[in-house]
């Protein structure tokens, strides 16, 4: 009875430690490919900074210029826009071969001209719109920006290495555009200079607060960790009361958009049910007045409501 005891537990005590070997064998690899995964996870991250990086780099084409050209400079850059310049070019082309062909077609009047501004328009709305959302993703990134580099610069680290932390570890836009910054101090440029290239790059009016601060705790000796952190903590507090503003200003917001769009959906249903309704007014000699004495109430009811419901913080 002892021996078929022993033989039991001698059975057991096999499988029990093949088990638990089957079992660290399993953990180890486990642990392997996820360290692999958050390894490539960081490798992705950076590759991804890295060509962006790339791309802030080509895109100053015009830089140094004044005037118009400057101007579209400074919104192409802003933008953040990942066409290139021949991009935009090739883009303008196709848009204009496009309007031209059906302006022709139906015989419409001033085609060339209509041709050479809708798509220069089109184009200048597609950028001012990629550069809006760009500046306020990286204004809601700036707080977290600012206290990277204070707990790098409570650790130890100078300022350099701090900014270099922040391209590392924020995704973009925030990211690629410090990396930039780094690189740029690396290679023997002023921090003032970086820090104004960097809102010449991004646009966003916070960054000013965060190039005379760092100067001035340059310039005076100043404790730098702290300076930032109050800044962050201003940041983010404009931030919570532009969120709440936009919050109580929603409803005029939305007045805005349906006194816009009423009056040409009412004409297109009335004009639906009945098309004869407007059949004798087209052609008379008060139509191109009227029109425009409506088009233009419509843009002034439009800006005052944009007035009331926009205003700085």
């Amino acid at each position: 009875m002892n021996e078929q005891w022993t033989f039991y537990l001698l059975i057991f005590g096999a499988v029990f430690l093949a088990f638990q070997g089957l079992r660290g064998v399993y953990v180890e690899r486990r642990g392997a490919r996820r360290a692999a995964a958050r390894f490539a996870t960081i490798d992705d991250h950076f590759a991804k900074n890295r060509e962006e990086v790339e791309l802030l780099k080509k895109r100053n084409v015009l830089a140094g210029r004044h005037g118009i050209l400057g101007r579209l400079n400074q919104l192409y850059v802003q933008s953040g826009s990942n066409f290139s310049v021949f991009g935009l070019i090739l883009t303008y082309t196709i848009l204009f071969g496009a309007i031209f062909l059906v302006t022709w077609m139906l015989k419409i009047p001033l085609g060339f001209a209509i041709s050479s501004i809708v798509p220069a328009i089109v184009l200048l709305l597609v950028l001012t719109i990629k550069r809006s959302r760009r500046i306020a993703t990286f204004g809601e990134q700036l707080p977290d920006v600012i206290d990277i580099v204070v707990r790098s610069l409570k650790a130890g680290h100078p300022l350099p290495v701090a900014i270099s932390l922040v391209g590392r570890e924020v995704p973009a836009p925030a990211g690629p555009e410090f990396m930039v910054v780094f690189e740029e101090i690396s290679y023997g440029k002023e921090l003032r200079g970086a820090l104004d290239g960097l809102y010449d790059r991004v646009g966003h009016q916070d960054l000013r607060f965060l190039s005379t601060s760092i100067a001035i705790a340059h310039q005076t000796g100043g404790n730098l960790g702290e300076i930032l952190a109050r800044l962050s903590k201003l940041i983010r507090e404009r931030f919570r009361m532009k969120r709440k503003i936009k919050a109580l200003s929603a409803e005029g917001r939305a007045g805005g958009y349906v006194l816009t769009v009423v009056p040409f959906v009412i004409f297109g249903a009335v004009a639906g049910i009945n098309p004869g309704y407007y059949g004798e007014y087209w052609g008379h000699p008060t139509q191109n007045m009227m029109l425009g004495i409506a088009i233009a109430l419509l843009a002034i009811g439009n800006f005052v409501i944009y007035k009331l419901v926009n205003f700085k913080v």
